[in-house]
């Protein structure tokens, strides 16, 4: 699973969303050879198929949000004639990481997708009325139908941390050896510039979950994905304005951990509730 996180990891992401529009109604008036009209048989325009933004926990980044192109789903078909409603358009769904963020363009949150198959949904519009419908005692003959309603939509701004219990910050190099260590297999890129997703090593603790991030002193640095980190761990040798630069970004919440050794046996020894280094 690791294999397909590539150095355009998305975490962050723009993207305008469009519910399918209604189908028209239809005026149509059902005939048969030889005989005059025998009243309306338009039929209504099927529901345009709603838009859903669904929280996966196998999803770990924002990538295909990165198109410029709308997000839209079907159109509901018009009516047709002999009373026959138009299809419904499919809903589209689309998978977002558990834990994202969804504002709109003011920057206020429109919903925080923290469970798995949580969702926002934006409601395809409402088919048109056909001319059958509008058949009554006074009008036999109507030859009015409506259009059908545009779907919601909107712009919105989405953002992912990853679920961690410890972030470890370190370089390139002790990162791989790091992932190596916790997994018992080497990392298939040579140097990520991106963070290593969701280790979970259960040897360690029941669901412990490690980020690993790499390149912290790059211009593109993923320390926001500490947020939810009970430990930061440092490996490594750090410049002191590098380190303060970090501290800033740390939750308070977060015990810190500092090594000056690149021998990763020593993570075994500070980490809580870790006794000893897996085999």
């Amino acid at each position: 699973m690791l294999s397909k996180f590539i150095s355009s990891f998305v975490d962050s992401a723009k993207a305008h969303f469009v519910a399918g529009a209604g189908g028209d109604g239809k005026t149509s008036f059902l005939r048969q050879k030889f005989r005059a009209s025998m009243g309306p048989d338009g039929g209504n325009g099927g529901k345009g198929g709603d838009l859903k933004i669904i929280a996966d926990s196998s999803v770990f980044d924002l990538y295909k949000f990165k198109k410029t192109k709308p997000f839209k789903s079907e159109d509901g078909m018009p009516g047709g004639k002999n009373n026959k409603s138009g299809r419904n358009g499919k809903t589209l769904a689309l998978k977002v990481p558990t834990g994202t963020i969804i504002r709109d363009e003011n920057e206020k949150i429109i919903k925080e997708l923290n469970n798995h198959d949580e969702e926002l949904s934006l409601k395809g519009g409402r088919g048109g009325r056909g001319n059958r419908s509008f058949a009554s005692s006074v009008n036999r003959s109507p030859r009015k139908h409506t259009k059908g309603k545009a779907g919601e939509e909107g712009s919105f701004k989405m953002s992912y941390f990853i679920p961690c219990d410890t972030a470890i910050i370190s370089n390139d190099i002790l990162c791989l050896k790091i992932h190596e260590k916790l997994t018992g297999r080497k990392y298939e890129n040579i140097m990520p510039n991106y963070p290593i997703i969701g280790v979970k090593v259960n040897k360690l603790k029941e669901n412990e979950k490690i980020l690993l991030i790499p390149n912290f002193n790059q211009e593109k640095n993923w320390l926001h994905h500490m947020k939810g980190a009970k430990n930061i761990v440092f490996i490594g040798s750090f410049e002191n304005e590098t380190f303060e630069e970090i501290q800033k970004k740390i939750p308070t919440k977060s015990k810190i951990y500092t090594y000056g050794s690149s021998k990763i046996p020593t993570l075994a020894k500070n980490i809580p509730e870790i006794k000893q280094w897996p085999n």
